[in-house]
């Protein structure tokens, strides 16, 4: 019988909420420190799974995941919103009448879902 192993949820959901109001604040400024901002959250991570034993490491990896995602359907469907909530300024406005997506856009979705993937490829490097 395996026993459960309780992970604090509000505290990773604040983990990873700073991590995407860090994101965000990066990508405003430069798109390749936002880059590098996903790099570091997912080594401080990682590193903090290796200090836990192992069924620990396993369900904190699957909480940060599982908050990942939710921000990043969040950001999806109202990014500003979410970067109001997160305290961050949102992005300047576009022209009214314009519906394309401006560089920074793309680079932030294109970021957070190579983020994604980023995740379940180190929770399969975990698993084996």
């Amino acid at each position: 019988m395996t026993a459960r192993v309780s992970v604090d949820r509000a505290a990773v959901r604040r983990l990873v909420e700073d991590h995407w109001r860090d994101f965000l604040s990066r990508m405003q400024r430069d798109p390749w420190s936002a880059r590098n901002a996903i790099l570091e959250f997912q080594a401080r991570i990682e590193a903090e799974a290796a200090r836990m034993p192992q069924e620990q490491a396993d369900a904190f990896l699957a909480v940060v995941e599982q908050e990942r995602e939710r921000l990043g359907a969040e950001y999806d469907a109202q990014a500003d919103d979410l970067k109001r909530r997160l305290g961050v300024a949102p992005a300047p406005q576009r022209h009214p009448g314009t519906q394309r997506m401006g560089l920074g856009e793309v680079a932030v979705r294109t970021a957070v879902r190579a983020t994604v993937w980023e995740i379940v490829i180190s929770l399969f490097r975990l698993l084996r």
